[in-house]
Formats: C-alpha cells, sequence, structure tokens
C-alpha cells in the first residue's frame, strides 16, 4: 500500500524488458540479406549498388547483440558503400556511412573517435545523435552501467553544436538535458540556475518549459531531502501549463496528469494521503479521456488504496476500470486484474463471482506467459472450498502443480496453502496441518511481506480447530508486524478471534480490551470511509481553488497585455496628430513666405499693374483655395480627435458595465452556492443523525448481549438457555441496526448479506456444529426494517431449534435456509431440515413451544402467513407481502 510507483515502476520495467527482448530473440533475417546480395549482383546503377550494402551494413549493426562478428561484416559492407559513394560523388550515401561508422564506434565504446567524428560534420544530425547517446548513458541501460559524468560531456557537447548553428529549439533542448543529468547527480541548484537561464531564452509560454519543470522533478531523487524541491517543479510545471493559450489540449492535458500523479507520491510518501488520493483522481480525470498510456496504472493503484483500507465496492469499481481500459489499450496479460476483481467480489460474499474471475485470470496467463502464480491457484482454492467444492479444489491443484504453475519459492509456499484449504475442505485436518506447516519452509527465501502471510494462516487453523494455546502466539506475532505488512480488516478479524478465545476461557478484562480493539478498527474502517470522502471533497475543492487562481492570473496577464497594446496604439496616434499639426504649421509658414514675396514682387513692378493684376488675381484664388485645403485638414484633425476620444470614453462604459454586470453575477452566484451548501449540511445532518441513533441503539443492545453473557455464568439448565435464546435474539436485531449505520441507505436492509452474517454468528455461538452444514438460497433482496427485524428474529428461532433438537447425538445434517420472490406481490422464506423433524419428541415441541409462539406472533407484525411441518425433518414456510420489499 505504501509503495506508490510500483506498480508504474514495475509497468516501466516490463515494457522495457521486452523492447529490449524483441531484437535478442527475433532471428536475422537470412532470406532478406540474401535478398540484398542478389540485388547488389544484379544493380542497375551505381547509386543502387551503393543503398544494397548500405542495407546490409545496417542490418548487421541493427541485430549486433546476437551477432558474434556483427562490427567486421558491418563495417566491410558500409566501407563498399562510402568508397563507391565517393568515387560515384554520391553525398548521400557518404553521409549515411560516415553516420553508421561513427554509430558503431559509440556502440563499441570509442566515445573519442565517435565525437571527433561528429565534430567534424557539426549539423542538427550530430546534435540529436550525441542527444540520444548522452540520454542512454543517463538513464538505465541494458548493455552498460549509468555513467552521468558521460551523459554530461555528450549533452555539453550537444551543446556547443547547437550554440554554433545558431538553433534556438536545439540550444534550449540540449540545457534541459544538463539540467536533467545535474538532478542526477543531486545538484538541484545548478539544475534551478539553467532551468532560470532556459526560462529567459525561451520565455514563459514556451511549450518546452512546463515540460523541463517536468522532467526536472521526476529526475530527482525521491528520497526525503529532495520532496520539497520535487514537488516546486511539479506545481512550477502545472502552473506554466494553465498560463498557455492552449492549456485544453492534449499534451497539456498529458502532462498535467503526469505531474498529477507524481504529486500523488510526494503526498503519499510525506503522510498526505488525502491529498495524495485527489491528485490521483484528478490525474485519472484527465488522462482516461485522452486514452493515456497511464490511465491503467493510475487505476490499478487506485484499486490498492481502497482494498487495503477494507473499501472493497470502491476497490473493485477501479480494478473493472482498470479491466475495460486494458482491453481497450490491447493488453493481452491480464491475470493481474483478473486476481484483484476475484479478490473484492469474494470480499463481498460474491464467492461464484470471484471463480469465475480467478479462472479467467488462469486463462489469460497461460495464453501469454504460458505460467500461472501461485497466488491465482490459492485463491481459486479458497472460492471452490466456500462454495463446498473441496474435493474439486484439491482436483485443480494438483493439476496446477503439474502442468503450469510458476516455480518460484513463493508460489510455491501458496501452492502448500492451497493444499492446506483444500484438505482443510475436506475435514482431513491432519494432511491440512501439514501442508499448512510446510510454508514455513520457504519464509528464508521470500520477502518478509510474503512471509507474513504464514502466522496468519497458522494461527486461523489452529483457532478453528479450538487449539487455542498453539493459535494465541500466531496471532499475537501477527498484531507485532509493520501495518502495510496486513491488511487493517485482518487484524480486526484476529483481535475478534482473540476476545472469542479469552471470553470462553472467562478472562473478561482481557476480552474486553481485544473487543474493544476489534470495534475501533472495524468502526475506523467505516469512518475512514466516510472521512475519506470528506477530506477528499475538501482537498479537490481547494486544488480546484488554486486552479481557478492560475486562469484568473493568466486572464489577468492577458488583460494587460491587451492594455498595453492599445496604450502603444493610442500613443502612435497621438504621434500621428503631432505630425499632422507640425506639417500644417509649416504650411502656414510657407504661405506667409510666399504673399511677403508677393508684396515685394508688386512693390518691384508697379508699373505693370494692369499686366500683373491679373497674375495676382490668380494668386488670390490659388491662395484661398490653399486655405479651403488648410481648414479642412483642421476640421479633419480636429473630427479623428473627437472620434478618439469618444471612442475611449465609449470603451470605458462598456468596461464599467462589463465588471459591473460580472461583479454582481458573482454576488448572485456566491448568495445561491451559499443557500446550496446550506441546504446540503441539513441533509447531511439528518443523515447523520439517523445513522448515529441506529449506531447508538446496536451499541446498546452490544451491551445487553454482555450483560447477558457475564449473567450466564451463574445460571445453569433452563435459565441459562433461555438467556443464550435471548442472546441470540438480540444479535439478530443488532445486526439489523449495524447494517443500517455502516449502509448508505439508512431505511433499508440488504438480506443477501445480513441472513449469512446471522447465519454465521448463530454457527459459531454453537460450540459442536460442525457436523451442520448450512445452505443458503437468498435472492438479492432490500427490505425495510419493519419486516427485516421480524423476519431476521424468526430465522433465529428456526435456526436454534434446528442446532437444538433437529440432530441429536452429533448427527450431520443439512439445513437448507432460502429467500425467493413467490410472485409480483409476496416474497417467501422457506427454512427446511433433514433432522429428527417435530411429530418424534416431544420435548423437542415443549421445548419449542415459546419460540414457535414467538415467529406466529412475529408473522402476525408484518401480515406474514407460515407453515410448519415436521414429518420428514422440519420446515417452517413465511409467505410475506412485497411491498416494501426490492428484489
Amino acid at each position: 500500500m505504501h509503495c506508490p510507483i510500483f506498480i508504474l515502476l514495475v509497468t516501466t520495467l516490463l515494457l522495457a524488458s521486452r523492447a529490449k527482448a524483441q531484437p535478442n530473440q527475433a532471428p536475422i533475417p537470412q532470406r532478406y540479406i540474401v535478398y540484398l546480395h542478389d540485388s547488389v549482383a544484379t544493380a542497375s546503377s551505381d547509386s543502387l549498388r551503393a543503398y544494397y550494402w548500405a542495407e546490409i551494413a545496417r542490418w548487421y549493426y541493427f541485430y549486433r547483440h546476437i551477432t558474434p562478428h556483427w562490427h567486421d561484416s558491418a563495417m566491410k559492407y558500409n566501407k563498399l558503400s562510402a568508397a563507391l559513394s565517393e568515387r560515384k560523388k554520391l553525398s548521400t550515401f557518404q553521409y549515411r556511412a560516415r553516420r553508421l561508422e561513427l554509430n558503431m564506434s559509440f556502440a563499441l565504446g570509442q566515445h573519442d573517435k565517435a565525437i571527433a567524428g561528429w565534430d567534424r560534420i557539426r549539423d542538427t544530425n550530430t546534435v540529436q545523435i550525441l542527444s540520444s547517446w548522452g540520454r542512454f548513458y543517463a538513464g538505465s541501460s541494458f548493455d552498460y552501467t549509468r555513467n552521468l559524468d558521460s551523459a554530461l560531456y555528450l549533452f555539453q557537447k550537444a551543446l556547443a553544436i547547437s550554440e554554433a548553428l545558431h538553433q534556438k529549439q536545439l540550444i534550449a533542448r540540449a540545457q534541459m538535458n544538463i539540467a536533467n543529468v545535474y538532478c542526477r547527480k543531486k545538484d538541484t541548484v545548478a539544475a534551478k540556475k539553467i532551468a532560470a537561464h532556459v526560462m529567459t531564452f525561451l520565455g514563459k509560454e514556451d511549450d518546452l518549459i512546463a515540460a523541463m519543470w517536468y522532467e526536472i522533478g521526476i529526475n530527482a531523487p525521491l528520497i526525503e531531502p529532495f520532496f520539497a524541491f520535487k514537488k516546486a517543479a511539479y506545481l512550477r510545471s502545472m502552473e506554466l501549463v494553465t498560463l498557455r493559450k492552449e492549456s485544453n489540449s492534449l499534451p497539456s492535458q498529458s502532462l498535467t496528469g503526469l505531474n498529477l500523479i507524481s504529486l500523488s507520491d510526494i503526498y503519499e510518501y510525506t503522510g498526505q494521503d488525502s491529498m495524495s488520493m485527489v491528485c490521483m483522481m484528478k490525474a485519472l480525470e484527465l488522462l482516461a479521456p485522452i486514452k493515456h498510456i497511464n490511465t491503467f496504472t493510475v487505476q490499478m493503484r487506485l484499486h490498492d488504496k481502497y482494498y487495503y483500507r477494507g473499501n472493497f465496492d470502491k476497490a473493485l469499481s477501479y480494478a473493472l476500470e482498470a479491466l475495460k481500459g486494458a482491453h481497450a489499450a490491447g493488453y493481452r496479460n491480464l491475470h493481474q486484474v483478473y486476481l484483484y476483481i476475484g479478490n473484492n467480489c469474494f470480499e463481498l460474499g460474491q464467492v461464484a463471482k470471484s471463480i469465475e474471475y480467478y479462472e479467467k485470470g488462469i486463462a489469460t496467463a497461460m495464453e501469454t506467459d504460458k505460467k500461472v502464480s501461485g497466488v491465482l491457484i490459492k485463491r481459486l482454492a479458497k472460492s471452490m472450498v466456500a462454495m463446498g467444492r473441496p474435493a474439486a479444489a484439491l482436483k485443480m491443484v494438483q493439476e496446477a502443480q503439474q502442468t503450469f504453475l510458476s516455480f518460484t519459492s513463493a508460489d510455491s509456499m501458496l501452492l502448500e496453502e492451497a493444499y492446506g484449504i483444500s484438505y482443510h475442505g475436506l475435514r482431513n485436518y491432519d494432511l491440512a496441518e501439514k501442508h499448512y506447516r510446510q510454508m514455513g519452509n520457504y519464509i528464508p527465501r521470500v520477502p518478509k511481506i510474503q512471509a507474513a502471510i504464514c502466522p496468519i494462516v497458522w494461527g486461523k487453523f489452529y483457532y478453528e480447530r479450538g487449539q487455542y494455546d498453539r493459535a494465541i502466539p500466531y496471532m499475537k506475532q501477527c498484531l507485532q508486524m509493520p501495518p502495510t505488512f496486513v491488511p487493517s480488516f485482518v487484524i480486526g478479524d484476529i483481535y475478534l478471534m482473540l476476545y472469542r478465545i479469552d471470553s470462553t476461557r472467562q478472562q473478561y478484562q482481557s476480552a474486553l480490551h481485544y473487543y474493544l480493539q476489534y470495534r475501533t478498527i472495524n468502526d475506523s474502517i467505516y469512518r475512514s470511509k466516510q472521512e475519506q470522502a470528506l477530506e477528499t471533497l475538501r482537498s479537490r475543492f481547494d486544488l480546484d481553488e488554486k486552479d481557478r487562481e492560475l486562469q484568473l492570473r493568466g486572464i489577468d496577464i492577458r488583460l494587460l497585455m491587451k492594455e498595453k497594446l492599445l496604450q502603444q496604439s493610442l500613443a502612435e496616434q497621438t504621434r500621428k496628430d503631432a505630425l499632422l499639426k507640425q506639417q500644417s504649421i509649416d504650411l502656414l509658414t510657407q504661405e506667409a513666405s510666399l504673399q511677403e514675396l508677393m508684396a515685394d514682387k508688386q512693390q518691384l513692378v508697379v508699373q505693370q499693374q494692369q499686366k500683373d493684376l491679373r497674375q495676382k488675381q490668380e494668386n488670390i484664388d490659388l491662395l484661398q483655395s490653399r486655405e479651403q485645403m488648410q481648414e479642412a485638414r483642421i476640421r479633419q484633425s480636429d473630427f479623428i480627435k473627437q472620434l478618439t476620444i469618444g471612442g475611449i470614453i465609449l470603451l470605458f462604459i462598456i468596461v464599467v458595465l462589463l465588471y459591473s454586470r460580472y461583479h454582481t453575477r458573482k454576488k448572485t452566484s456566491k448568495a445561491i452556492s451559499k443557500k446550496n451548501d446550506e441546504l446540503q449540511q441539513l441533509v447531511e445532518d439528518k443523515e447523520w443523525l439517523l445513522k448515529e441513533v441506529h449506531h447508538r441503539v446496536k451499541n446498546n443492545l452490544q451491551v445487553v448481549l454482555s450483560l447477558l453473557q457475564s449473567q450466564s455464568a451463574y445460571l445453569q439448565d433452563e435459565a441459562l438457555e433461555a438467556v443464550h435464546n435471548s442472546q441470540h435474539r438480540v444479535q439478530a436485531m443488532s445486526l439489523i441496526h449495524q447494517k443500517l449505520y455502516q449502509s448508505d441507505n439508512i431505511a433499508s436492509i440488504n438480506m443477501d448479506t445480513y441472513i449469512p452474517e446471522l447465519v454465521n454468528y448463530l454457527q459459531e455461538s454453537f460450540a459442536a456444529t460442525a457436523h451442520i452444514r448450512f445452505i443458503l438460497n437468498i435472492s438479492p433482496t432490500t427490505l425495510d426494517v419493519k419486516q427485516a427485524i421480524p423476519l431476521g428474529l424468526i430465522i433465529n428461532e428456526a435456526v436454534t431449534n434446528a442446532f437444538k433438537h433437529a440432530f441429536p447425538q452429533q448427527q450431520n445434517g443439512h439445513v437448507s435456509i432460502a429467500l425467493q420472490p413467490l410472485n409480483e406481490q409476496e416474497m417467501i422464506l422457506d427454512i427446511q431440515d433433514d433432522g429428527v423433524g417435530l411429530g418424534t419428541d416431544s420435548s423437542v415441541k415443549r421445548k419449542g413451544s415459546l419460540g414457535m409462539s414467538l415467529m406466529k406472533g412475529l408473522c402476525s407484525d408484518f401480515n406474514a402467513r407460515n407453515e410448519i411441518s415436521g414429518t420428514q425433518g422440519t420446515k417452517i414456510r413465511v409467505i410475506f407481502p412485497r411491498s416494501t420489499a426490492i428484489a
């Protein structure tokens, strides 16, 4: 449970191992190489011949992992292609040959030679090759150990060439790779400096920046001193994604989802489990719609979280979603998913369904890996025994051992447990104990968390056999284990068994202690479900608020940018107006100068007034037209100025109106939201009060049970029997109220879960009931409290009478209980045993008269008809209206 990246790591390793195994396992395509050789002989041109030689060399390089002399063969044909290309001036094949030669140098570990060759080429392909080899050394390698110094050297070479080529994106990518290496070297200060430089270099809204901060967070070590750094990196990446214009694009959703998964790991390691759950849920919301490859992993991890807390309904839902996603993604080996679904079905009482999924898991494993894990075999045997098929379970285990079981130590240990379960079901207790004890032979060879199952199995076996002195040490050993080794609901069962042991020994003080521990765990599972839901909603609200703040910040930034552009446009318009005014002034100055020149000319040519008068008149007309043009320009300038001022005023009014409307809507929305929250709180308070009432009633009934049990220590014979009968009746009613406060529906009872629990309680209450087998056939039915309580008391009376009187002298027998719809209006309850019946023993009738009277009285409480016959065994039939029964 506390290994939050376990499944993700295993999935990654499996994919990587398969990626490596494919070229290693695939045979060399000899037929294709022969075809290439034939093509060289029949090539119609030198370019084709150079191409075929280059292809032969490339194939030998590609299959170098399984070819002993790959380098000699690849080098031979690569040189042939290079020589021919050089003679015929085939530049493309020359470059390909050079590139393959340098890659072979890298593969052989001749780094200086390869880097010297790429230094002579120095193009974008050079940067890509150096970066790919740098990532090879920085990550986990299959053929070489990790070498961070070599990775850093290669990335620095790629950066130098990128700067020489003036390629902005290549420069940023190389710097990001260097920052990642520093993170892996635990030098986060250097990594942050490089990241700040890249942000300044590219700008915050560049697509690479958000991805860079996510990669920095991932590459930092997942240990406590770096938790704060990793968390800050993930949050920075998410903030940058939010500020981008296309924040709803598929790549942005994918990156945000990956950041949330990584944040979930940090929160879980730091004990903030509710925030971890919220991050995982939001990651699922983002990744599932886009069918991201990590959706399956998130669903499996959510299943683990809920299963180990005892919330089997929620765990089952996520396991089913994971199965659906795995089918959609084309996964073939799904036995782990089927195992998870089967486990939850078993814990929820759907044993037949669990068998169906376990068998699917075995079939899937056989089709893919050709081997089946021991846990599947053990779980299937346990379900088959629970269904009353121990012989079939034993046969299945024997066939599994002979045909397809995986032979690891852990699987062998689980196989021994499967044998023990099968023999236990067959009541061959000696062989069951033998196989259970043989599980201990594998403890030194398996991890401690897997070995923890042994004391659980041994303690429960000896408890069920009544060997309490042997069972107690193993149970207490389980209580000393780390909480991650044993699920909480198993610890609760151990406390319950210890309580029952001490109760039978009249050690009431320790029994009370164990019982309180059991109730604490049982109640905590219930409360944790409610508190988890509330905390998840609260944390989700906080996270959504943070997202809205980031979105509002992005909107504010865009508004400021628009305002800045508007100011720039206004400044440009003002500059144009000033230039127009200056031109007008220059024009007036020129006109004044012209008028002075004309006056001088008139003074000089007074004798020619008649001749110049016509010219003067023309000049006057010209001046008038120019004045008109000047006035028109001035009016146009004034109009433009007024239009600009009016536009600004109109824009300001629109902005004020929009803000006022936004403020009004926001205020109204807050008021409505507040009213809705108050109403929701009232509804939740009402439901909690009803559940608290049922809880208190159930606790009071438990107190009555305890008082009756204490009183029974001082009573004998018929008085003691009457007290025990009263205990059983009180417990039947107590289970009703327990079901009500543990269910979301506080008005009705699921009879298909209540009746098996009531029968199980009665079985445990009578010491010598191993000879009686119960057969239950309960349809999924929900009844209200008015019908459930009398119906439970009737079943209590019938089963108690069967235990006491139906099978004297420890005779073997069967008791069947069936609850089925009779027709659309009525339900029928049949309780039948194959014991001595009522007609053969008058004492039974006498002793059971109170019970029979009670059953008749109870039937009248909810308008039921009852029939009791005792010729061949005892058969009790109750028919009641299904007005409130929901099938």
